[in-house]
């Protein structure tokens, strides 16, 4: 959780990326420097990797953001499926069993895309190739070496820290709704909270997947504690 101040100076520089996203190219910058984070970690890194390279960082945002709607298609079908289900349901006079149904169909049918969505743009990134994104032999084998029990578990702390994050970056609109703050600081509120959002994301993901290619190298048991291995960078430096 103290990576993202590894470089106050970096940080603000992807917050400023984010300030630009009403437009596409800032949007498209600050996905290519979660990739940069996400290889950085990969590769040992425990800082914040340097902002530059623009042109490279601009294809690893197309890359990302490419690899990332094709996994979100099927999820976003059976979404839709699902929600039009339910609506019908709601008509019929069956609204409570209908929520429930969907919710855990729901639930089993996208959790398989989210554990291999999240080792497929780690494998991404560590390859630096695009296909490595569906190399789907090499990503169950990365997961299988870590176990499938650790990993689900793993991702499962994973969605619920990213969960609490995304509530706390709406306390902004709730801010100046509640206690008359102006738009301005909730959207800043808002803005910083989603930038260390998408830092920690892309560091987890690259521990994730450093703990994998570990495993399948045979270098045995990693630490299983991410925390961890972040101090050791912190206590380095």
């Amino acid at each position: 959780m103290k990576f993202p101040f590894s470089n106050v100076g970096r940080a603000v520089g992807l917050l400023l990326l984010f300030l630009g996203s009403i437009l596409i190219i800032p949007i498209i910058l600050a996905l290519g420097y979660i990739f940069r984070i996400i290889e950085h970690t990969i590769n040992g890194s425990n800082e914040l990797p340097p902002l530059g390279e623009w042109g490279n960082m601009f294809v690893d945002g197309i890359k990302y953001l490419v690899a990332t709607a094709i996994y979100l298609i099927v999820p976003n079908i059976l979404t839709f499926v699902l929600f039009k289900g339910m609506l019908a349901s709601i008509y019929a006079g069956d609204s409570q069993i209908s929520l429930l149904l969907v919710s855990v169909v729901g639930l089993i049918f996208v959790l398989p895309f989210d554990l291999v969505y999240i080792m497929a743009l780690g494998n991404m990134v560590h390859e630096d190739r695009f296909e490595a994104a569906f190399d789907f032999s090499k990503i169950f084998e990365l997961i299988g070496k870590m176990g499938w029990p650790k990993y689900a578990l793993y991702i499962i702390v994973f969605a619920i820290i990213g969960f609490i994050l995304g509530i706390i970056s709406n306390l902004g609109t709730f801010m100046h709704i509640s206690f008359g703050l102006g738009w301005a600081a909730g959207i800043l509120i808002s803005l910083l909270v989603q930038v260390y959002l998408v830092m920690y994301q892309g560091r987890y993901i690259g521990l994730i997947c450093r703990k994998g290619n570990l495993m399948a190298k045979g270098d045995g048991e990693v630490e299983g504690n991410f925390e961890v291995e972040e101090n050791k960078g912190t206590e380095a430096g």
